[in-house]
């Protein structure tokens, strides 16, 4: 299982400066982060290529969940 927090400042998420706070992230961006952080994940670690890939979130993220899926 892998929790992925999006975007920054989320849940228990959090960045060690404060410049990354002061920006505003929209969905279309949140979306392509997590894109990308699936891809290299997968190229870290290919063994997990051919298996299910289940997204779920909760309240809010039940979108992002589905803005993901779109990018995949």
């Amino acid at each position: 299982m892998l929790y992925l927090e999006t975007p920054i400042g989320v849940g228990f998420s959090y960045a060690k400066g404060s410049s990354a706070y002061t920006t505003t992230v929209n969905d279309e961006e949140t979306a392509r982060d997590n894109l990308v952080f699936l891809q290299r994940w997968f190229n870290k670690f290919p063994q997990y290529r051919n298996r299910d890939l289940f997204l779920t979130g909760e309240s809010y993220a039940d979108y992002h969940g589905y803005a993901r899926s779109h990018g995949l």
